[in-house]
């Protein structure tokens, strides 16, 4: 997105899961993607590439199949392409050589995280009308900095982030409606956006954590 709006140019989002399950969809919906990234002047982004960047298997012949369309379709593709994924460790060798600049995103640190902590509350006071939302920002911020620094193995990054400020936001509104998610009582009422909203939001998803690490 920041580099599409630097060279302001349209930004074209694609996923796997818009290319289909077979070699001959996946085929025809890259290049029709292609062509018309290239015909917009578009920058492409592919997110969550996985399926394809991953290293083949001798058994997976139906993945290695759509990883060769995928490989001979980007040859021939002239413009900017950006690619996701979280399984760098898992690359296949075909794309290293295909893959111009490589980017790595490390953890965040703590200064990192407070600033997207920040960024997300700014973007929710933005979005609603002068004084129909109050922030308790100075608590949030003090509880991002104490669940960075307490939950070492189960730190947000960027995404969580934003998904746990969003949902904090969607209890602030609930409540704001005396509870009711069935009719809208009041559309004056001010939304107070608490710590505790997203204390609940950390402790579901620090449950979640919890579960996985038993079952695994």
């Amino acid at each position: 997105e920041g580099v599409a709006q630097m060279f302001e140019k349209p930004l074209y989002q694609i996923t796997c899961g818009d290319l289909g399950t077979t070699a001959t969809e996946v085929e025809k919906a890259l290049e029709t993607s292609f062509n018309l990234a290239s015909r917009w002047g578009c920058v492409l982004l592919l997110d969550e590439a996985d399926v394809f960047l991953a290293e083949r298997s001798r058994l997976d012949f139906t993945r290695n199949g759509l990883i060769l369309v995928f490989l001979r379709v980007l040859e021939y593709y002239t413009g900017v392409l950006f690619l996701t994924t979280n399984r760098i460790g898992d690359f296949d060798e075909a794309f290293a050589s295909r893959i111009h600049i490589s980017l790595y995103y490390p953890q965040l640190d703590v200064d990192s995280t407070l600033s997207i902590f920040n960024l997300n509350l700014d973007m929710i006071d933005g979005n609603h009308r002068k004084g129909k939302i109050k922030i308790d920002r100075e608590e949030v911020i003090k509880f991002a900095t104490k669940y960075f620094w307490s939950q070492k193995e189960a730190r947000w990054n960027g995404r969580q982030i934003r998904n746990a400020c969003h949902t904090a936001l969607a209890l602030a509104e609930l409540r704001a409606q005396g509870g009711s998610h069935k009719k809208v009582k009041d559309l004056g009422a001010v939304i107070h956006l608490k710590v505790d909203d997203l204390e609940i939001v950390s402790n579901a998803y620090l449950e979640f954590m919890k579960y996985l690490t038993e079952v695994h």
